[in-house]
């Protein structure tokens, strides 16, 4: 499974540069949660020598697991909750996808000397997301490509 860095452990530099005094002080808050979390889990662990190995005792490897719970939990709120690692392969596939972003104003000024981009057509037919008056009159809104 992949690591998973939580914001919160981002640079104070990183974090500061997103300007966003909501998020920053969230940010903070959830570090602070975190830490607590872990000294907790710390102070448990140390109390049971013969099960866990004061070397396995790290705040690093408490984070790292800690996201890998955070980021495959499903149901959290709902009756029942589980954490399925195998939900990994579910939202990605060996297809290529491809997106497009619709932008009017740029469909509409096309190049009218390209074969491949015209008012309504990219690598799709976007005639639906305009309004007919806005090409109407144009030869080229849906030349084949």
């Amino acid at each position: 499974m992949p690591d998973v860095k939580f914001f919160c452990h981002w640079s104070e530099y990183d974090i500061m540069q997103t300007q966003d005094v909501n998020l920053i002080q969230h940010t903070h808050e959830y570090k602070t949660e975190l830490f607590e979390e872990w000294t907790l889990l710390a102070k448990c662990m140390a109390k049971y020598p013969d099960v866990f190995e004061h070397k396995s005792i790290s705040a690093d490897l408490f984070y790292k697991f800690y996201a890998q719970v955070c980021t495959r939990c499903f149901g959290w709120g709902l009756p029942s909750t589980a954490m399925i690692p195998m939900a990994d392969n579910l939202n990605h596939s060996d297809v290529t996808v491809v997106q497009e972003i619709v932008h009017k104003y740029m469909h509409l000024i096309a190049d009218r000397t390209s074969n491949y981009f015209t008012k309504t057509k990219y690598m799709n037919d976007y005639s639906l997301c305009f309004d007919e008056g806005m090409y109407i009159s144009d030869d080229v809104k849906t030349k084949n490509v």
